[in-house]
């Protein structure tokens, strides 16, 4: 899993294979899944931090996250402050 992501027909999850529509809310995943690596990075996306592959700086004190297979996911200015604190950054 590379990600979840909420879209116009639901919350989707990514990952290597495709993109798979799940039931549960963001904020669901977000709490169950903490312990695997997984960290809100904007109102409407979870990155698995496992998948990173670079964290390029960005304007305004927020970040991009390319992970692997090629998916960018910007970080919010609200949520950059937990992305250094989980990355000891």
């Amino acid at each position: 899993m590379r990600y979840f992501e909420a879209a116009a027909d639901g919350i989707v999850a990514c990952t290597a294979t495709g993109r798979y529509r799940v039931r549960e809310t963001l904020a669901h995943y977000e709490s169950a899944w903490a312990g695997l690596g997984f960290l809100r990075v904007n109102e409407s996306q979870l990155a698995n931090l496992l998948h990173v592959t670079e964290i390029v700086p960005w304007f305004n004190s927020r970040y991009v996250l390319r992970l692997t297979g090629g998916a960018e996911l910007e970080v919010s200015k609200t949520y950059a402050k937990r992305l250094r604190s989980a990355l000891k950054m």
